[in-house]
């Protein structure tokens, strides 16, 4: 998988995105420890920002893997999170 990072400038919102198919025994906890890795967090650069989360990976994910991802936000610095509701 591949993890991306899009700031849009002075909007305080940071989109992260996962790029790639989800295996089988990655969670949603394991997204967020790889999150929290990137520079970008390590930095402080994510603190108070509202995460935005998408890619093929996050779309796979159940209501309450993307619930436990917002709820995470948190320990990423974040303000608050979102991802786009699911299709199904």
């Amino acid at each position: 998988m591949d993890y991306e990072r899009c700031s849009r400038e002075g909007s305080g919102v940071v989109k992260i995105v996962i790029r790639g198919k989800r295996h089988a025994n990655v969670t949603a906890k394991d997204f967020i420890l790889k999150i929290l890795s990137l520079d970008y967090v390590r930095s402080g650069k994510a603190l108070a920002k509202v995460m935005e989360y998408a890619g093929e990976a996050v779309e796979a994910l159940s209501v309450d893997e993307r619930a436990t991802m917002t709820n995470m936000a948190a320990e990423i610095g974040g303000f608050t999170a979102l991802s786009l509701p699911m299709k199904k």
